[in-house]
């Protein structure tokens, strides 16, 4: 291997490991009477914004450094004909099971509750353009 190409590598892995470590280190508590969106807002904010982008369209500068693809989470349900699928959304999310692809997203379901990854599910579902 080059020197460029392991370089470019460690400083890949540094950033991503930077980013988890980031979102990691904010907890989050329901307070009051907060609605479950708005924790799912919260939450992608905290965990998913550094690479799926503060609006879920994707192509973050964290995700062109990493040299993922990242979609366009508000056109899901767009691209299935207006079907938004909820489970399977809530299974990348956790990302133990192999469904979304390479592993350059965080295994959230070993740090998050369910109710936290639903709740980011939910949120969005709400974010879907046009909603179904």
């Amino acid at each position: 291997m080059r020197r460029t190409e392991i370089l470019g590598g460690l400083i890949r892995t540094s950033v991503a490991l930077l980013a988890i470590a980031l979102t990691a280190a904010a907890p989050v508590r329901a307070e009051g009477n907060t609605s479950e969106i708005s924790i799912g807002e919260r939450l992608y904010s905290q965990k998913c914004s550094l690479c799926d982008g503060s609006d879920a369209k994707g192509r973050t500068e964290v995700a062109a450094l990493l040299k993922i693809d990242t979609p366009d989470l508000t056109r899901i349900a767009a691209r299935r004909k207006g079907w938004f699928p909820e489970i399977l959304v809530r299974e990348i999310v956790d990302g133990r099971f192999a469904i979304h692809g390479p592993r350059a997203m965080p295994i959230w379901g070993l740090t998050m509750s369910q109710e936290e990854m639903i709740a980011i599910t939910e949120y969005l579902f709400g974010l879907q353009d046009p909603l179904p």
